[in-house]
């Protein structure tokens, strides 16, 4: 991940809320934000990405609380691990 996909993922992270979007669901925070999300999580260049990111501390703790690939919601299926991801990422920073 470069610096400009970075920013066009921080973009769409300032964007996607209840401001600009009437219904938000762990599904589709999944599809809006899975892909920015899973290339950033492997990105050799994280830390470098994530020095000085706005949303850093938020990313930190959806990735160290689903180090195990699980989900870390209980009304959601343990499988949907990504889901419980993309959602516990957003929350952390709307809620």
């Amino acid at each position: 991940m470069n610096q400009q996909e970075l920013d066009k993922f921080t973009l769409l992270i300032e964007n996607y809320n209840y401001d600009n979007n009437e219904t938000i669901t762990p599904q589709s925070l999944h599809k809006e934000l899975w892909g920015g999300l899973s290339v950033l999580k492997t990105a050799a260049n994280k830390e470098a990405l994530l020095d000085g990111w706005k949303y850093s501390s938020a990313f930190s703790a959806a990735e160290s609380t689903h180090q195990t690939n699980v989900s870390h919601f209980k009304k959601l299926e343990p499988e949907l691990w990504e889901q419980s991801f993309a959602l516990y990422f957003w929350m952390c920073i709307y809620h």
